[in-house]
């Protein structure tokens, strides 16, 4: 399934793989799909799925939600503590534009038990995916 959300002022386009659209439909509490730009001693991009918070998200396939974060993480600067989940991140105190970091296309998988997603960013006046 192929879907555009807008998030920030910008379109996304998003695909769900089979597996995630069916996975989507037996979903009987809402998921949030937590589209990170991680920056910091290093940039990282992460799809995170997790339930509902206080981050504001908005619906992309009922009971499906999504938001995108540029984010940073205070204690350590290494991808294995990121993953790890052992620390909320923050707000990254000076991108007041999100638009500008947001990705032109979101891929969503649900494989083997396990959500994935992926994202990235089209070549300057390219249409890549759509």
């Amino acid at each position: 399934m192929k879907k555009t959300v807008v998030l920030h002022d910008k379109e996304v386009r998003v695909e769900l793989s089979d597996a995630a659209e069916a996975q989507v439909k037996s979903l009987t509490e809402p998921l949030v799909v937590e589209v990170h730009l991680i920056m910091g001693c290093m940039v990282v991009k992460r799809v995170w799925f997790k339930p509902p918070s206080e981050i504001e998200s908005l619906p992309l396939l009922d009971p499906l939600r999504i938001c995108f974060r540029v984010v940073k993480y205070d204690k350590k600067c290494r991808i294995s503590h990121i993953d790890s989940g052992d620390e909320e991140p923050t707000d990254f105190p000076i991108v007041a534009d999100k638009k500008a970091f947001v990705p032109n296309w979101l891929k969503i998988d649900f494989h083997q038990g396990q959500w994935a997603g992926e994202y990235g960013y089209d070549p300057k006046g390219s249409s890549l995916f759509f």
